[in-house]
């Protein structure tokens, strides 16, 4: 850890930076909401196809934000209080997305234990789909994005949903029926969630059923499936794939992971409407999250300006000031010497 760290002041800045604000947050998604409802009132109003098409966009990054809240609740940031964290984080947050806080804290505290290691669960896809393998030639890559925003890849979107929801705790397959469905050993291990441990207990079950039966009931009396498919559906499957496309990418590909400083990527776009579309709530903030994931959402960017007082962080932190930079890092004109497993950190 930088020497940085070990000092007295810092650990006091610390300390008083790692406490969560239930206030804030609820706020936060009070605004995110909003934003969202107007963004389909003008639309509807107007019955103009370019407003549709700026709202899906709008609504996708605003879910991306929902999806933001879900990272901090994960690590029960959103409040000191562990059990309104996640019932919080479950129904204003996680379900509306289709995911859920225990079934994404199973994933990413794995990927926070074993970053870009063989028990990283992001390797595991890595080496399950080729999909999620960089770098790429110039045509693989912007032709995967443009299938991403146009709704093309459906299969990896849906996955990966699944795979952060409650979904296969609910369905106890082992890790012999995986391995039937063409999962690797690896990816087929970390999916069975037979173990005990995985058991949904009583009150998160009632709680996914009540959400869901309620949503569902309350858009087939009102006749609302078609709106929810146009302003809910289609920006979750076109726009939010594609942001969390471009954010997987840029997060750990193309680094050094020789230790914890060089494994993780900070973007700070210098485009603020691209920072704005594509990193809300401060979530471009990974390195930091990394070193420091008990810090909420709103302290990033005081902890992002007391770290550069480091010259370590300075030096070995991954930074970028653009995601197009990242995707363009990621971008070769030949595989032919590419060696993948160097994105891989020896256990």
């Amino acid at each position: 850890m930088m020497e940085k760290t070990k000092s007295p002041e810092f650990r006091e800045w610390l300390k008083i930076h790692h406490k969560t604000s239930l206030v804030r947050v609820l706020m936060d998604i009070v605004l995110i909401y909003g934003i969202m409802s107007l963004a389909i009132y003008l639309s509807l109003i107007t019955d103009s196809w370019i407003v549709y098409f700026l709202s899906v966009l709008i609504i996708g990054s605003r879910q991306h934000a929902l999806g933001a809240l879900v990272h901090d609740g994960t690590h029960f940031a959103l409040s000191k209080n562990r059990y309104l964290n996640d019932l919080v984080c479950d129904l204003l947050c996680a379900f509306p997305i289709y995911i859920s806080t225990r079934g994404f804290r199973i994933f990413h505290l794995q990927h926070h234990r074993h970053t870009r290691t063989a028990l990283d669960p992001e390797v595991m896809a890595i080496n399950q789909d080729p999909e999620y393998q960089w770098p790429k030639t110039k045509f693989q890559t912007y032709s995967l994005l443009t299938r991403d925003i146009l709704g093309l890849n459906l299969h990896s979107i849906i996955g990966i949903l699944f795979i952060w929801s409650d979904a296969l705790s609910l369905l106890r397959v082992n890790k012999a029926k995986w391995m039937k469905l063409k999962f690797n050993e690896d990816m087929a291990g970390w999916l069975d969630r037979t173990d005990s441990k995985f058991k949904l207990p009583l009150e998160i079950k009632l709680r996914l059923i009540l959400f869901y039966g309620a949503l569902f009931t309350a858009l087939t009396y009102f006749g609302l499936w078609k709106f929810y498919f146009m302003y809910w559906l289609v920006p979750m499957f076109t726009v939010l794939a594609f942001i969390i496309r471009i954010r997987g990418m840029s997060e750990h590909n193309g680094l050094s992971f020789e230790n914890e400083i060089s494994s993780s990527r900070t973007t700070i776009d210098k485009n603020p409407l691209a920072h704005l579309f594509m990193a809300p709530l401060n979530v471009s903030y990974h390195l930091e999250h990394h070193l420091y994931p008990q810090v909420p959402y709103f302290h990033l960017k005081r902890l992002h300006n007391q770290l550069k007082l480091n010259p370590e962080y300075l030096t070995a932190g991954g930074m970028s000031d653009s995601y197009l930079n990242n995707i363009q890092l990621l971008t070769v004109t030949s595989l032919a010497s590419v060696d993948l497993d160097t994105q891989i950190k020896n256990t």
